[in-house]
Parts: C-alpha cells; structure tokens; sequence
C-alpha cells in the first residue's frame, strides 16, 4: 500500500503502481510509456478505479485479479474504502478458505464482491513480460516468460524449448482489454537481448506441493539449452535453469 498512501499524502490524483520486483515488461521505455498512455487514457474515459496489466487474469480464467502494473485513479479514498470493507473481507476469505490477505484479495474483494470499485484489466498485443520475483530468483520457470498475441497468452519455454506445443497456450478471457501499441515480437526480443545479454536466463528457487522453498540439488535431465533439476527429498520439486555463457 506504499505507492497508495504516498499518493494521499502528496495530493496525486492518479499514480502507476508498479511491482517492479515482479514483473518486467520487454520494449524500448519509450515504447512503454505508449502503452502508460494509452491505458490511462482508457482508463479516465471509463471511471476504471485499477486498470492493471494481465498477470494472473488469463491464468486463471479470470478468477483473480492482481497488481502488476496498474493504473490507479486516486480520487477515491482507497484507505476508507479498504478500513470499511476489511472486516467482511477477512470474513470472507475464511469462508471461502483463501490463506493469502494480500492486497489483491482485498482488490478482488471490494471490486467483485462489494461491488465498490471498478477494477480491470488490460494487455498489450506482441509485448513479451516475464513475472519474475526478488533480484535473480525466478520463480515460475515454465510460464514466467509470456507475451499476447492474436486473443492467445503464449509461453515460449512451455511451447518451443519442451516442447509442448498448444500446452503452452491460453486463450485471453474476453473480459480482458487489448491495447494495441503496434509492437512487434522482433522489438521485444532485440530489447531482451540488449538489457540481459539473453533472451532469458534465471536462477531459480522452486516451492514444493507444500509451498516450502526447496533447494535443488541433482540433474534429472538436460532439455538442450535447459538443464532440469530435481531435489532428492522431494520429487515433487523441479527446476528449469537456462544454460548461460
């Protein structure tokens, strides 16, 4: 709630918040601030309160609404919003046995239960993202690496490097918006290139069935420009590591 407060204090109408630890969007800045633009500008002329980049949305079929990068209309009190509504929403996630009271829970709740903010979301056709986590950790191996394109979320690793084909893609809900920037895949990967030094390359700490981070420990197979590695105590744990050098 950092970026919400400092905006109250300060007399902001309107802010981007921006989870910079978690996700990274491929173009040129210039080509971003595009897209910055053009969903505000969508946002303003629809009274959209959150208007936030697809990061969940299209994994789970529109169930769960996140902050990614997220347009926010600080005309409304968020913080009187939230204080009124808090005490339901605890309610409400133990009635529907939600462990995690994050700030996108409390999102989903006061937009789609309560009903008293309007939160959307939007992707932009061609860019490539990656959901990433803390520094150099990197959490989702498989589907981190994504991008939009023709009504389909695509996943790269999922699709070329194993080989997987259509598992590797998801149809965007319709409920989602499409902002057209028209930016090609050619850029997005140039601007990888240019800022990595790879398309993509991650150390990776993995969670178990249990969500309990694991370390990785022996070589189960080698994917050709992936190494998989699996944890001997639970065979469970996997990790994918994009060979570098």
């Amino acid at each position: 709630m950092t970026t919400f407060l400092h905006a109250r204090d300060h007399g902001f109408d309107d802010f981007w918040n921006i989870d910079g630890d978690d996700i990274t969007l491929y173009a040129e800045p210039a080509r971003i601030a595009e897209l910055v633009r053009k969903a505000e500008s969508y946002a303003k002329e629809r009274s959209i309160h959150a208007f936030s980049i697809d990061v969940w949305m299209t994994i789970f079929n529109s169930a769960h609404w996140s902050f990614g990068a997220t347009y926010i209309d600080n005309s409304l009190n968020w913080m009187e919003v939230i204080k009124k509504h808090i005490d339901e929403f605890v309610d409400w996630t133990v009635a529907v046995d939600i462990k995690l009271r994050n700030v996108d829970w409390i999102m989903n709740y006061i937009s789609r239960i309560a009903k008293v903010v309007s939160a959307e979301t939007f992707y932009c056709e061609n860019l490539y993202t990656v959901m990433n986590n803390i520094g150099n950790t990197y959490e989702h191996p498989l589907t981190g690496l994504r991008y939009w394109h023709d009504g389909e979320l695509y996943f790269p690793v999922v699709i070329h490097d194993l080989g997987m084909g259509d598992s590797g893609v998801l149809r965007i809900p319709n409920n989602l918006i499409k902002l057209d920037i028209d930016i090609t895949a050619e850029e997005c990967k140039e601007y990888m290139q240019q800022v990595a030094g790879h398309s993509y390359a991650w150390h990776v700490i993995v969670r178990n069935a249990n969500n309990t981070r694991v370390k990785t420990s022996s070589m189960l197979a080698d994917f050709g420009n992936y190494l998989l590695k699996i944890n001997e105590q639970d065979k469970g744990a996997f990790v994918l590591i994009k060979k570098v050098g």
